[in-house]
């Protein structure tokens, strides 16, 4: 059954940091999680010409 509700709260990084942010978010989902699979993961992503900010 898919549950609605997020797994970890929306976590927000700078560009620099997406990598550290993404290992982040899952090391915090597969704690919650105990074992269960995460079934989706939305991330917004810098495009490779500049930030975002």
């Amino acid at each position: 059954e898919f549950n609605p509700e997020s797994v970890i709260p929306i976590y927000t990084a700078r560009p620099e940091q997406v990598e550290k942010a993404l290992k982040h978010v899952y090391n915090a989902s597969m704690c919650k999680l105990k074992g269960k699979e995460l079934e989706l993961l939305v991330a917004i992503l810098p495009n490779n010409n500049g930030s975002l900010y």
